[in-house]
């Protein structure tokens, strides 16, 4: 996670990311960590993660 090339810690946490996004608690849970935040925004633009995630 967090490196220049997904793995498959980046998959596992992908679907949790997933799930929290739909909760009340996103944005508290989110803002506790800018690495997290900018890791999910650049994740979830994914053209294979946007698939998998619709």
């Amino acid at each position: 996670m967090l490196g220049d090339e997904l793995s498959i810690g980046d998959f596992y946490v992908i679907r949790v990311f997933t799930y929290l996004s739909q909760t009340p608690d996103y944005e508290a849970t989110i803002a506790q960590s800018s690495r997290l935040q900018t890791w999910w925004n650049e994740v979830s633009q994914l053209p294979s993660v946007k698939k998998v995630c619709a």
